[in-house]
């Protein structure tokens, strides 16, 4: 499940050691008198700095060469210690800076057919972005999750797709960890550390994370415009608005709710939280409960205790 994974160790200064195992070194001079060297081994991205050895990449393309395929934890922890074997430094200990949570699902429609049915996230501490080309996001601070389409993000990356994904349809559900803090208070330990990782319930905890941010996201049904006999004018008025908010589509009506905040309509934060429930819950009661977009999501992303081991 994890992706991207970077990290970091101050170390003592001495660094001749750190670099001794390092092909193609680039050394970078500051105007403050120190310098830093860089280099690369498969897909990690390495610096070492005067107190500091960072490294940054993606622990699925350093072991598999590419992301589509989903690592497991002990696939993690052998390209943990191949790493450290490179380097001759261990790097349980570690800081985790960032960490990627995702995995790719093969999907019977396009990625893109499958956005509208993703609406608002349940908390206002998060943004739905406009969708853009092949994606969607969600961002709150030092958080990000999105959904996209993994085949067009390789072609304009002018990435090679992997032969046993070319022509299919690969959705992509990804839960970015942004900062050592956020990590640190999902896995529960007061300095999130490579070597927590390797536990299998501290890795669950990241993958129960990454689940529960994508059930947070508002499933979006398709509106059931039923007009009944001795209406009530408070049920029509519901459906107007209900009709009007899927004429809009997610990504107006995500534009809406943030101008509504940019100019400052509402003089405390409750009032936009509780306009946006009592326009979804408008929006559920006028749905029809089915939706099989929604319901090949549900089928494939919820499985989640797959990838616990």
């Amino acid at each position: 499940m994890i992706d991207t994974l970077n990290i970091s160790f101050q170390h003592s200064g001495y660094n001749k050691h750190l670099l001794s195992n390092l092909e193609k070194v680039t050394e970078v001079n500051y105007h403050t008198g120190t310098s830093s060297y860089s280099s690369q081994y498969k897909d990690y991205k390495i610096s070492v700095g005067d107190s500091r050895i960072k490294l940054t990449g993606s622990i699925a393309k350093q072991y598999y060469g590419n992301n589509f395929q989903t690592i497991t934890r002990p696939q993690l922890i052998e390209t943990m210690e191949e790493l450290s074997d490179y380097l001759n430094f261990d790097l349980s200990d570690c800081k985790l800076n960032r960490i990627d949570v995702a995995t790719n699902y093969e999907m019977n429609h396009s990625p893109p057919v499958y956005f509208d049915c993703l609406g608002q996230d349940k908390s206002s501490s998060w943004t739905r972005q406009p969708q853009w080309y092949s994606s969607v996001y969600w961002k709150q601070t030092m958080k990000t999750k999105l959904c996209y389409d993994k085949c067009q993000w390789a072609k304009d990356k002018r990435l090679q797709v992997p032969f046993e994904f070319r022509g299919l349809n690969i959705f992509r559900y990804e839960n970015r960890l942004m900062s050592s803090p956020v990590i640190s208070k999902i896995i529960g330990r007061q300095k999130a550390l490579v070597k927590h990782l390797f536990d299998k319930d501290i890795y669950k905890y990241l993958i129960d994370e990454w689940y529960k941010q994508w059930q947070n996201i508002e499933k979006v049904k398709k509106l059931n415009f039923n007009l009944k006999n001795n209406m009530k004018q408070s049920e029509i008025e519901s459906l107007m608005i209900a009709g009007f908010m899927e004429a809009m589509g997610e990504d107006q009506y995500s534009t809406f709710l943030q101008r509504l905040k940019d100019y400052n309509v509402f003089k405390h934060p409750s009032q936009y939280t509780r306009l946006k429930n009592s326009l979804e819950a408008k929006r559920e009661i006028n749905s029809m409960d089915n939706n099989p977009l929604i319901e090949e999501l549900e089928m494939k992303i919820g499985d989640v205790e797959v990838y616990y081991s």
